[in-house]
């Protein structure tokens, strides 16, 4: 399998714009689209969770049908456990939670969740017609076992038994179809107890967007902090005795004197009797809003797709998360490498990169390949962790960013942040150079690098405006050109927007992007401007 992620939880793209991508996607060798719709499909089962935008099923099914006649298989994305944000913050749906207030996460003990999701797995069933594979999410489950009810299940049995209690019963219909469940992979790799408990006709998707070959650290979800599920690459010289019995011979499976594989995880729930997908990205968290990681996100996804092309895998599934707001016309570059790392399967990324780039521009690849490395440093307000929005999908705090500012001076971080963005208003204004260089010698292309020009400008002036806010609360005052500043922000904003609506994004959603975009920069500078 050689499969594309479209993620429906941020954008809302047209018909035809979907359409457009299918056929790029089909084009450049994908065979299988994993389809998260989320609230972009007018749902029966739960109506009002629904965004204005939303495609009616008769609308999608005709997307669905095309895709069939691209040859793309489809496999619905439909979360069962967490990110049903969309569902939760609705307060018709809000006492399915685990915990009260939060809206991350259903409670597999409450009586109408089971219901409710089967009803909702059969309205997929229906729409998506003859499918072989049904992905239910299960990742990322931050509140997992802390309700009363839950609490006392894993006293009783371990988060282990909580967790495959809830999916035997949430995949039951589908193997009775002879339909294969699918989940994402990282709630077994941190509970390692999970893996011997799981059915084996489950697919576990290994999704891992921060390795790739090269590196000599290793990845352990195992030690991933409780509360972010986020933890760090990790020296193989300080795994324990444990981890090393589990995961040894994956490592290093030419020996210990070689390079680790940074595949491992995958290769290692195979070697359990699992079927496996090996699963990058082009986009994450922790990327620019208008910019994603260049470098390391290309060579994940090649590292990734290869991986998954091994004969004890099932393939691949190049994930993109729209949550970071760039479109795909700025993913273009990791979306066809990874495809092109199968057809060339000897060439390194740097090889792969130049195939891209005579293709889609006929210009020199190095003014391109380092404008895009200088665009992906980041800085305050550039990435959405510090523009106050994540997948909750809620208005922006119109105060958040004077908070982390006020943050940063607690933490005695103001002197490091300004230094950070100083050196990224350089970068950006180097980076829009080399745009201009390559401009000038593409032969085609032109509408991308357009697209590239404004992110560049956007990000140049996101680091004008987040150097004027530190200096700002550093003591400094506010630089005389702020207004300026701010007026240029509220020009690209529209610029911006007019660029999207070309694109196909319908007016809902992006009235939605636009605020999670510029909100919470435009607040922070009215204010200091008002002070």
């Amino acid at each position: 399998m050689r499969a594309f992620h479209i993620d429906l939880n941020h954008a809302n793209p047209t018909g035809a714009r979907l359409r457009h991508w299918l056929g790029e996607l089909a084009a450049m060798g994908y065979d299988t689209i994993l389809w998260e719709v989320e609230n972009s499909v007018r749902w029966d089962t739960c109506p009002t969770c629904a965004t204005p935008d939303a495609f009616t099923k008769a609308e999608f099914r005709a997307i669905l049908d095309h895709a069939a006649s691209l040859g793309l298989a489809a496999i619905p994305l439909f979360q069962t456990l967490g990110h049903c944000e969309y569902v939760l913050k609705d307060p018709a749906y809000m006492h399915l939670a685990e915990l009260p207030g939060r809206i991350e996460q259903y409670c597999p003990n409450h009586p109408e969740l089971l219901p409710f999701l089967q009803r909702w797995i059969d309205e997929h069933l229906e729409l998506f017609g003859g499918i072989r594979r049904f992905h239910v999410g299960m990742d990322e489950a931050i509140f997992f076992g802390r309700c009363p009810a839950c609490r006392a299940e894993a006293a009783a049995n371990g988060l282990h038994g909580l967790f495959d209690r809830h999916l035997r019963a949430v995949i039951a219909p589908l193997l009775a179809r002879g339909i294969t469940p699918m989940i994402w992979a990282d709630m077994a790799l941190a509970h390692l107890e999970t893996i011997d408990r799981l059915p084996r006709e489950v697919e576990l998707c290994d999704w891992n967007y921060f390795s790739w070959q090269g590196q000599d650290k290793a990845w352990l979800w195992s030690r991933r902090h409780p509360e972010t599920l986020h933890n760090e690459m990790v020296d193989p010289g300080t795994l324990t005795a444990d981890e090393l019995r589990s995961f040894g011979p994956d490592l290093w499976p030419q020996g210990r004197q070689a390079p680790i594989d940074p595949t491992y995880t995958a290769h290692h729930l195979a070697r359990q009797g699992f079927g496996v997908v090996a699963c990058p990205t082009t986009s994450c968290y922790g990327d620019n809003v208008f910019a994603s990681r260049f470098r390391d996100k290309l060579q994940n996804t090649v590292t990734w797709v290869r991986s998954g092309a091994r004969s004890d895998l099932r393939g691949s599934i190049v994930t993109s998360w729209t949550v970071h707001q760039h479109p795909w016309e700025l993913q273009l570059h990791g979306i066809e490498c990874g495809a092109l790392a199968l057809r060339h399967p000897g060439e390194d990324v740097d090889a792969l990169l130049d195939r891209h780039v005579v293709a889609r521009f006929g210009c020199p690849t190095a003014p391109l390949a380092r404008a895009w490395e200088l665009l992906s440093e980041p800085c305050f307000l550039t990435q959405c962790i510090t523009l106050d929005y994540n997948k909750l999908t809620l208005p922006t705090d119109p105060r958040g960013a004077l908070r982390r500012l006020d943050a940063f001076a607690a933490g005695g971080q103001l002197g490091g942040e300004i230094a950070k963005a100083a050196a990224r208003q350089q970068d950006y204004r180097e980076a829009r150079g080399l745009l201009a260089q390559a401009a000038r010698s593409a032969r085609t292309g032109a509408d991308l690098l357009a697209w590239w020009d404004l992110a560049a400008r956007n990000l140049a002036n996101r680091a004008d405006c987040a150097h004027a806010l530190l200096r700002w609360r550093a003591g400094e005052g506010l630089y005389p050109e702020a207004g300026a500043l701010l007026d240029e922000l509220r020009r690209l904003r529209l610029e911006t927007a007019r660029a999207y609506r070309r694109l196909g994004s319908k007016p809902h959603r992006l009235a939605q992007q636009l605020d999670w975009l510029y909100g919470t920069t435009d607040a922070a500078l009215e204010l200091a401007l008002s002070e």
